[in-house]
């Protein structure tokens, strides 16, 4: 987030994260499914393979939807082989090893022309419960396998049947069953190193350190829950029944994605198999619905008023908003539930006022590919100025003078550069005083 100033006299409510498609305007239905039956035009069934060497063998037949509508995935204790030339699929979870493989379960991702990048993705599942299981709903790179500089991946939702091979996680959670949202940044050659995203300087580092980051939250894992996701430029924030449980920075995580959903069986570090006698076989992944959103934007309209309508607001992302300034007074009414979203930032200034009965959410994500400059909209006209600490950036317009107003422009520590993408109008009362070796310019530039 770049930035969200808020100078308000008297607030009484101010939403905190989240403000999913269900009650904000600003999200777009993008596609989903209901999944009365398998459409094969939103989504691909994986086959003989056991994501490079696991022990459970993914087949299409442990796929389907049923007569309820939902998408049903199958986990068996079935031993079943791997054959020497199995069929080739063409997705991440790859193809298997020769030989038998102890389980038998189903993979499905959505189809490449349906990759999503950034939105709000969310599920309505019904996990399976069972020691050792281990169900899930996540994002993988969309891209092309063979080029892994941004395998990066974000687990809007799994279970831990068993933390035996997470020791780094018993600290903190119990042993026996665990509810996780995680990333994955594996741009590092080797499982035990991770990569470090450092956004300031857009460069990272392999470090040794556990390859993801964790929170917790615990539920009754049989029953249906609908997990979600908002993916930004700036950060992640994952739901749970429409409740915003986690938020964390997002590490540079910014190519398209696809969807996944599968079950699968935890092993601990030296492979062997966390499932016992009390795990239920076969086991059954229920999906009711999966819906994607994108925030309804546009980069490039803004908002820049002393005083705001909070009525006309029409529930599209802005470049930027900027509202009060100048000694503004806005206010909200009674019963007003007022969400607003914008790429650069949100700036409240003045006195702004919310009463009991009336709530109010900003949020910036630097969503927009090519931002406005924030100067781009701003009329520059003081009656008096420093010049000495002028900041050079583009302005809407630049008026200097007239009615009393007495400028010097005088470059006497830096040279000036009077840039406006509509006009530079100087008037009586200015004075451009000339130093040695330096330089005051006044260009008509458009706006980048």
């Amino acid at each position: 987030m770049k930035r969200l100033i808020l100078f308000i006299g008297l607030l009484t409510f101010l939403k905190c994260y989240g403000q999913t498609p269900s009650n904000d305007p600003h999200w777009q239905f993008v596609w989903g499914d209901e999944f009365d039956f398998f459409d094969n035009t939103k989504w691909a069934k994986a086959n003989y393979c056991d994501h490079y060497g696991e022990t459970v063998l993914n087949l299409e037949q442990n796929v389907w939807t049923s007569t309820e509508g939902n998408l049903v995935i199958k986990i068996d204790n079935n031993p079943t082989n791997c054959p020497a030339n199995p069929p080739l699929t063409l997705m991440d979870c790859g193809g298997c090893t020769e030989g038998i493989h102890n389980f038998t379960s189903g993979w499905v991702e959505n189809i490449s022309s349906l990759n999503i990048q950034f939105g709000y993705v969310e599920a309505r599942i019904k996990f399976p419960y069972g020691k050792g299981l281990w169900p899930a709903f996540w994002t993988f790179l969309g891209a092309d396998l063979s080029n892994w500089s941004n395998s990066a991946e974000i687990d809007i939702a799994e279970i831990l049947g068993d933390l035996s091979s997470k020791e780094y996680l018993q600290q903190n959670f119990p042993a026996d069953q665990i509810f996780t949202t995680n990333i994955h940044l594996r741009y590092c050659e080797e499982d035990s190193y991770d990569y470090v995203y450092d956004p300031d300087t857009h460069e990272g580092t392999c470090t040794d350190l556990p390859d993801y980051f964790s929170g917790g939250w615990m539920s009754s894992y049989a029953d249906w829950h609908t997990y979600a996701i908002e993916w930004s430029p700036s950060k992640i924030i994952w739901y749970i029944d429409d409740y915003p449980i986690r938020i964390f920075s997002n590490h540079n995580i910014i190519d398209p994605v696809r969807i996944i959903m599968g079950v699968g069986v935890l092993t601990d570090k030296d492979k062997h198999i966390l499932t016992d006698e009390s795990t239920p076989f076969p086991s059954y992944m229920y999906v009711d619905f999966m819906h994607v959103y994108k925030l309804n934007k546009d980069c490039n309209d803004f908002i820049d008023a002393t005083n705001y309508d909070f009525s006309t607001y029409n529930n599209i992302e802005k470049n930027y908003i900027k509202i009060g300034e100048g000694g503004g007074n806005n206010s909200l009414s009674v019963g007003d539930d007022i969400t607003l979203r914008a790429s650069q930032f949100i700036d409240i200034y003045g006195n702004f006022y919310i009463p009991v009965g009336a709530s109010f959410y900003a949020d910036a994500n630097r969503d927009c590919e090519s931002d406005l400059s924030y100067d781009c909209a701003q009329t520059f006209n003081p009656c008096t100025y420093d010049f000495e600490n002028y900041d050079n950036s583009i302005k809407k317009e630049i008026e200097l003078g007239d009615n009393g107003c007495n400028i010097l422009v005088t470059p006497a520590n830096n040279n000036i550069l009077l840039k406006a993408t509509h006009q530079i109008v100087l008037k009586s009362g200015v004075t451009i005083l000339p130093v040695s070796d330096k330089s005051v310019e006044l260009v008509i530039i458009p706006c980048q």
